[in-house]
């Protein structure tokens, strides 16, 4: 078997680094993409939005214009997917009082409780989707996934958020204080199982079968080279995976500020390669003032009208209360921040963070104010097929969450038949041409 230049590239992740030229080597070629994603992150924000103001209107296919609510993101309009017509089925199948619980612990799962632990907790039937695939592609990073919370409906900085579930179906927790995940990234388990080998050791072992095809004078010269390759991903390396050490303040009432740090600490993660899968959630169910997007730190609503965000949401959404916009455009606007991270980022093979993550952000209700379960709103980013500014209406013929996460399964090479519960309301089949 005859190796060629763009082999050791490749192998090196280097594209632009030019190998000495020796005899057995051919002519450098590009690299082609991943036929799968690297990685997966969900985001998750509660409460839904306002439907005519999410999906667009009179647009379809790949010349749809984007909605109000997502204007943020028009920098990366040709790198997303807007997808309508995904329903929560598996909510027709259990009935309970606290539909935001159920709701919570239904829509990455596609599976119903098996049984309550306390109110507003359960014990799923079966895994959340982010932590079903890290334990299939995280298997050799030091993390099998990171999950981070933005806010605490509980408090804490680590939190329960009702979202997670492991293979067993118990309650995954989320990190809501960034100097708790700095911590965690920075470990000595971290450190030493994230960087446990070099791309150019790959090289070196493969090469050894040269060694006796070579003349003297080329050994000499791939020797050398080699030298230098591994000075130059030392020092890749140090500038990729470098960890940001949050300066410590108060997460529990300072969203905006944990989005931030949280979103830098996920994409250090995956640049470092210390973990494959990730989860942020904007986790404040009731509490959230959003009093950022307001001069003097006030809340955006007005407190003698509605006690809380989430009282805004139910009350405000059926007369489209102006404030309710405010509120989600910051979602989109921490999700643009997000892809702009990722954007700028290489991984440790010199990839393109966004190009090469597969980021899919949701929620759990349609709209917040009625509790819908029906046309979720959903958008895709990064390595999608669909991915490249379209707009994909299923309404007519909707499809399930249960679908959709076959489809992502499927991104990832798993041939899974089936995801979450089985009714027969359920298609069970992967949404073609979205991942």
């Amino acid at each position: 078997m005859k190796y060629k230049r763009r082999d050791i590239l490749q192998t090196l992740g280097l594209s632009a680094m030019a190998l000495p030229f020796l005899e057995c080597f051919a002519p450098s070629v590009g690299r082609a993409a991943p036929a799968t994603p690297k990685r997966l992150l969900i985001v998750v924000h509660r409460h839904g939005n306002i439907p005519n103001k999410w999906f667009p209107v009179d647009n379809q296919g790949d010349n749809f214009m984007l909605s109000e609510i997502l204007i943020p993101i028009a920098q990366f309009r040709q790198r997303i997917a807007q997808i309508a017509g995904v329903d929560n089925n598996v909510l027709y199948h259990y009935m309970h009082s606290n539909i935001h619980a159920l709701a919570d612990t239904t829509l990455l799962t596609a599976n119903i409780p098996q049984k309550e632990l306390i109110y507003g907790k359960f014990y799923n039937q079966g895994p959340s989707i982010d932590q079903l695939i890290a334990s299939r592609i995280s298997t050799q990073t030091a993390l099998p996934s990171l999950n981070l919370s933005i806010g605490s409906d509980e408090g804490g900085g680590v939190t329960n958020t009702h979202f997670l579930y492991d293979l067993e179906g118990f309650p995954v927790s989320s990190i809501a204080d960034p100097q708790e995940a700095y911590r965690l990234l920075t470990g000595d388990s971290a450190r030493s199982s994230g960087w446990r080998s070099t791309r150019t050791d790959g090289i070196v072992q493969n090469l050894s079968f040269l060694q006796n095809q070579l003349g003297q004078e080329d050994r000499h010269r791939l020797d050398a080279h080699i030298e230098k390759l591994y000075e130059l991903e030392r020092g890749f390396q140090q500038r990729t995976c470098s960890i940001s050490e949050p300066s410590p303040y108060d997460f529990r009432h300072q969203d905006d500020e944990s989005a931030n740090i949280q979103i830098d600490l996920l994409a250090d993660a995956f640049a470092c390669d210390l973990t494959r899968v990730g989860t942020l959630i904007f986790d404040n169910l009731e509490e959230t003032p959003l009093s950022w997007l307001q001069s003097n730190n006030n809340p955006i609503y007005n407190r003698n009208t509605y006690r809380s965000w989430e009282d805004l949401i139910h009350y405000g959404g059926e007369i489209e209360d102006p404030d309710l916009e405010t509120g989600f455009l910051w979602y989109s606007e921490k999700f643009a921040q997000l892809l702009r991270t990722f954007d700028q980022r290489m991984d440790s093979d010199g990839d393109n963070l966004l190009d090469n993550t597969l980021i899919v952000w949701l929620s759990e209700f349609g709209d917040g104010w009625s509790h819908s379960i029906e046309n979720l709103p959903i958008l895709i980013a990064g390595a999608s097929t669909a991915a490249t500014g379209q707009f994909k209406d299923y309404r007519s013929n909707p499809y399930s969450t249960n679908d959709l996460y076959l489809s992502i399964l499927r991104a990832f090479g798993q041939n899974d038949a089936q995801f979450g519960y089985d009714a027969p309301n359920i298609q069970m089949e992967a949404i073609p041409d979205l991942i």
